[in-house]
């Protein structure tokens, strides 16, 4: 299986999508339009966190489902708060 299909495409079927985007529920304490998570399973950002390295080295990102947007989405998300992270790191130092 590509490291950028995500496994929660099947749920993202049955979710709210807006923007080709979809409502995937996450492990939180606050209520949200999702719904809760079960805490003993990942969940896409999660997911996002374990396959960022590899998302990252592909050249090409095909998506299957919404969830694979969602997934790209949350890829650039945590590439740019290290890229953030690490310039303001370079700026304190200075």
């Amino acid at each position: 299986m590509p490291a950028t299909t995500s496994k929660f495409n099947p749920a993202a079927a049955d979710a709210t999508i807006v923007s080709n985007v979809p409502f995937l529920t996450i492990k939180t304490k606050k209520t949200g339009p999702a719904g809760p998570h079960p805490e003993d399973q990942p969940d896409i950002i999660d997911e996002a966190i374990a396959l960022y390295r590899a998302n990252v080295l592909m050249r090409e990102m095909s998506t299957k489902g919404p969830a694979d947007n969602l997934l790209v989405y949350l890829t650039l998300t945590i590439s740019g708060t290290l890229l953030f992270r690490v310039l303001l790191f370079l700026c304190v130092r200075r």
